[in-house]
C-alpha cells in the first residue's frame, strides 16, 4: 500500500539521504515528507522555513518509482498539509520544469506556489474536481 506522510525519525531521513547520496540536496531544518509502500520509504521531498517564508527544498524519488506520478502526489501531500495548517504560498529560489508542473509560476518576481488556488476544489492529490 502507498503511504505520503510526515517523516520525523532522523535515523530514516539520514539513511536515505546518504543511500541516495543526497548530502548537499537537503536542510537539517524543515519537514520531510515520504512516500512509502509497505513500509519502504520510496522518495522524499523537504520544505525549509527561513525570513522569505516556506522554500521548496528538496525533491527526490528513487530510480524504480519515477514516472509514475508518485513525486508529484508525495509533493502535493505535502502542500495539501501546508495548506490546511494555514500556509498559503511556497516559493522556491530557482525556477525548473518539474516545479512548473506542479503549479510554481512567478508572482512578480517571486517564483511559487500559490497553494489555495492549487487546492481550491480540487483533489489534494491528483488535483482532479470531485
Amino acid at each position: 500500500m502507498l503511504i505520503f506522510k510526515d517523516v520525523g525519525n532522523l535515523d530514516i531521513i539520514n539513511e536515505y539521504i546518504e543511500k541516495n547520496k543526497l548530502e548537499e540536496l537537503y536542510f537539517q531544518d524543515g519537514l520531510f515528507f515520504g512516500g512509502f509502500e509497505d513500509d519502504r520509504l520510496f522518495g522524499l521531498c523537504q520544505v525549509n522555513f527561513d525570513e522569505k517564508g516556506i522554500a521548496m527544498g528538496m525533491i527526490h524519488v528513487i530510480e524504480d518509482y519515477r514516472g509514475q506520478g508518485f513525486g508529484n502526489a508525495m509533493v502535493r501531500s505535502l502542500f495539501n498539509k501546508l495548506e490546511l495548517n494555514g500556509i498559503k504560498f511556497v516559493y522556491s529560489p530557482s525556477a525548473n520544469k518539474y516545479l512548473d508542473k506542479l503549479g510554481f509560476k512567478f508572482h512578480g518576481n517571486v517564483y511559487g506556489c500559490d497553494l489555495k488556488e492549487m487546492f481550491n476544489g480540487g483533489c489534494s492529490c491528483c488535483g482532479e474536481d470531485h
